[in-house]
């Protein structure tokens, strides 16, 4: 719960970390890799909700969609 900013949006954790560590643009920090249905996050809206809107094991799901979304296997 700590690492997940309770001011922001979920997406924009995402691609936030995106944006440092792969150093992409805006816009395709916004369709790149990473996928929240991929994660498991089945809501349309868990993208765009708070992190305190979602449940325990939806934020887990966040964090790893945020390791995914920089793409580790390359």
């Amino acid at each position: 719960m700590t690492s997940l900013n309770p001011l922001h949006r979920v997406e924009r954790q995402i691609t936030e970390a995106m944006k440092l560590h792969r150093r992409v643009s805006d816009q395709d920090a916004r369709t790149g890799p990473w996928n929240a249905a991929m994660v498991g996050i089945d809501n349309p809206s868990g993208a765009e909700a708070f992190p305190h809107e979602l449940s325990g094991g939806q934020r887990q799901r966040v964090m790893i969609a945020m390791a995914l979304a920089n793409d580790p296997i390359c």
